[in-house]
């Protein structure tokens, strides 16, 4: 074969294959969908535009939220039972407890339990929340030995009283983290 007929013929190769794949991602049966920026195939179109819905009902304003009105909300510390929903997954902590607070700008929750890989280990999962600008941070603390549940309120220091499975007594500062552990 001379050298102008492998030419063409490799010219004829890459045309033949971009027109394929122009053919093939173009296809007739593709729809266009605006909010995707793309197309996709007819039979999928359908639930994407249903999904998708029609158009942003409540498109975010330009305008900046007035500051809430009246005092702000002061929540005294208190123990909480294991009724009450914890916003923290199961796999980080099976609670037992909780102990919750206010003081009008910052909210500070302890949930108490055991660590949720099935360790054994106790776990506190400290939740601070800035009622202002909204603002969260979340602090994990382990204390060897078993499951921890909190006894009583916050002392004059602020410290929580907490008790694990096997007995022992301890106390957590909840603005540190920090815990002491006796026999």
């Amino acid at each position: 074969m001379n050298r102008s007929a492998l030419h063409v013929t490799a010219a004829a190769v890459i045309v033949g294959t971009t027109v394929a794949g122009v053919a093939f991602a173009a296809t007739p049966l593709d729809v266009y969908i605006p909010a995707l920026g793309h197309s996709v195939p007819a039979e999928k179109a359908g639930p994407i535009q249903h999904a998708l819905g029609a158009g942003d009902p409540a498109p975010e304003s330009a305008e900046v939220a007035p500051a809430p009105v009246g005092a702000p909300d002061v929540l005294p510390g208190h123990v909480i039972g294991p009724d009450v929903p914890v916003p923290v997954s199961p796999q980080v902590l099976q609670p037992t407890n909780g102990w919750l607070a206010a003081d009008g700008r910052t909210l500070v929750a302890v949930y108490a339990g055991e660590a949720g890989d099935g360790s054994g280990t106790g776990r506190f999962v400290i939740v601070r929340q800035d009622r202002l600008d909204g603002r969260q941070e979340q602090q994990i603390v382990d204390v060897a030995g078993s499951a921890v549940r909190i006894a009583g309120a916050a002392d004059h220091r602020g410290r929580l009283a907490f008790r694990t499975e096997g007995g022992r007594i301890g106390e957590l500062d909840p603005e540190t983290g920090s815990t002491t552990l006796g026999r």
